[in-house]
């Protein structure tokens, strides 16, 4: 599995939020699913998933 890292200056990030906050997708652009299910839901989900990803087996350090 590749894993790609991108580190921005705090200046690169503020530009990146600002642009993004003006962007607005029309209704017909979100799944139904998103219509039903709480953000905050899926956001927990999401999250739960990334960090059980990303988390190394307890031995991957004796396997080197």
């Amino acid at each position: 599995m590749l894993t790609y890292r991108f580190f921005f200056h705090s200046e690169q990030v503020d530009l990146i939020r600002q642009v993004m906050s003006g962007i607005t997708l029309p209704m017909s652009a979100i799944p139904e699913w998103a219509k039903v299910v709480p953000e905050e839901k899926w956001k927990a989900s999401l999250v739960s998933s990334i960090t059980n990803r990303t988390q190394l087996p307890p031995d991957s350090e004796t396997k080197k």
